[in-house]
């Protein structure tokens, strides 16, 4: 990847951020592509960073171990789950692709539906075993595909889409983020007025605003498993 490329797993497309900063001449040829660009990457890691998690799939198989505490289910730290390749039980059982798509071994969040921000595995005949560190894995594939994306770009037109509250968070964070270079106050975190004045406090470079954590807050992941 150039160094002034999109990221592959960016939360918005160069298109989409376009429409939202530039409105009615986002189709005019602009020689900022490469500053939206930019800025698109570094929200999306900010986003990434702050929900502890990838958004959008970047279409490989993830493996994630555990430490066992005989429970039945594990919820996954990248849902919602696309595919669920294999599990590993340290000294019980490796369950391969054809198992786990058996629901009398395995069952798991359906992607597209109500539950699938949990991403929840829950295994039928087993349970995890109590042990030390990493005495459990899965493997599969997780996240959401780009929203309303035509631009031919791998994961377009395909479900489950990535949820409209983190699009327009991104959205929002890509325009501030733009538009900082012109007006100062695009970085304002808050204002106070005390005895000795206003007092202004400024959004450090690598900040998400209140406004957008709040928002954001639903899909932050902590790891927990049953």
């Amino acid at each position: 990847m150039a160094a002034d490329d999109l990221v592959a797993h960016a939360i918005v497309t160069l298109a989409q951020a376009r429409q939202w900063i530039y409105g009615a001449d986002a189709d005019a040829t602009g020689d900022d592509d490469v500053l939206i660009k930019r800025a698109i990457n570094a929200v999306t890691q900010r986003i990434e960073d702050y929900l502890n998690r990838h958004v959008i799939t970047r279409g490989t198989f993830l493996t994630e171990y555990m430490d066992g505490n005989g429970g039945r289910d594990y919820y996954v730290d990248n849902p919602p789950i696309l595919d669920l390749d294999s599990i590993w039980l340290e000294d019980i059982v490796t369950l391969d692709s054809t198992d786990c798509a058996d629901t009398d071994e395995v069952r798991f969040d359906d992607p597209d539906g109500s539950s699938a921000d949990r991403g929840r595995v829950q295994l039928i005949r087993y349970r995890i075993p109590r042990g030390y560190a990493d005495n459990a894995y899965f493997k599969y594939k997780g996240g959401w595909y780009l929203k309303d994306n035509t631009s031919g770009a791998a994961g377009a037109n395909q479900t489950p889409e990535v949820p409209r509250t983190i699009f327009m968070a991104c959205m929002v964070e890509v325009k501030r983020l733009y538009k900082m270079r012109e007006r100062q106050n695009l970085n304002i975190s808050s204002k106070s007025l005390g005895v000795t004045g206003e007092s202004i406090n400024y959004l450090k470079d690598a900040d998400l605003t209140d406004e957008v954590r709040f928002k954001l807050d639903e899909y932050r992941r902590e790891k927990v498993c049953g």
